[in-house]
């Protein structure tokens, strides 16, 4: 099956995503509910990931004329009665800073001069990503180390490291968090985390704390009301004593910019907030 001709014949029209099921096989263009799950398979193999029976999910970022595609696939069976697909394209034109952030670009001109360490919150969609890349690009000429699930961020200007999941039998897993110590001995300039969720939140923090200076990491969260509370769980959830999470947290990232959702329009979104860490703490 030709992955990269079905990717380009949807990504031709004016789509960010697409989802397919076996169940609606017809609708996608497929002659059969396994043509859908031949799809799903190659669909993870372009990224280096296998889907089977015994591991039925896998997300996977995939690249072409398309431009960059993060791919996830459940197979059928136990855990769904169809197989299903997702595909989310990612933008393929590099916007700048100024574009994407608007009139608050010179603040974030600031915090990266000043090589503050910064956070980028909001919702599923609202641009975490896009500005981050927007962010990073203005730091070209630095040695960046970039950490991610998948590789999704695609900037020339930096070296990506990427986890693994545990292959068949359960071995050969590399986590973010691992990632993230392999990449303090490599010397960044500035440390980045394309979104943090887990134990490596932990780990980047405490690296943070002992000097390291510009990073910058993404952090799902639904207003800026949320985001120090997402960080305390998280922290929390990594085994760090409740006592120190919120000198932790002070000590290590000076600012919180906001991206909201602008209602009705895709996927983009809008700076809603870039405040320090500190009046969020207190409040």
């Amino acid at each position: 099956m030709d992955v990269h001709a079905r990717l380009n014949s949807w990504f031709n029209l004016p789509l960010d995503d697409v989802f397919l099921s076996s169940g609606d096989f017809a609708f996608s263009g497929f002659d059969s509910a396994d043509q859908v799950e031949e799809f799903a398979r190659a669909a993870i193999s372009l990224g280096g990931k296998s889907i089977d029976v015994a591991h039925p999910c896998a997300e996977v970022s995939v690249v072409g004329d398309f431009g960059r595609v993060r791919v996830h696939a459940v197979l059928a069976g136990d855990c769904a009665a169809e197989t299903y697909v997702s595909i989310r394209r990612h933008r393929v034109e590099a916007l700048s800073l100024a574009q994407v952030a608007g009139e608050r670009a010179g603040e974030l001109f600031g915090v990266l001069e000043k090589k503050q360490n910064f956070l980028i919150a909001g919702a599923t969609g609202a641009g975490k990503t896009t500005l981050l890349r927007a962010m990073l690009a203005q730091c070209s000429q630095e040695r960046i180390v970039v950490v991610e699930d998948l590789v999704e961020l695609g900037l020339d200007c930096t070296l990506s490291l990427s986890s693994r999941m545990a292959n068949a039998e359960g071995f050969g897993e590399i986590t973010m968090a691992a990632l993230l110590r392999e990449a303090l001995r490599m010397r960044p300039d500035r440390l980045v985390v394309g979104e943090a969720r887990g134990a490596e939140l932990a780990v980047l923090l405490q690296a943070l704390n002992t000097g390291h200076q510009g990073a910058g990491f993404t952090l799902h969260a639904n207003s800026v009301d949320t985001v120090v509370t997402r960080l305390r769980i998280l922290l929390m959830l990594s085994g760090l004593p409740t006592a120190a999470v919120d000198e932790l947290i002070r000590a290590s990232v000076q600012w919180v910019i906001f991206m909201g959702r602008k209602p009705g329009v895709g996927n983009s979104g809008r700076i809603e907030a870039v405040l320090p860490i500190t009046e969020l703490i207190a409040a």
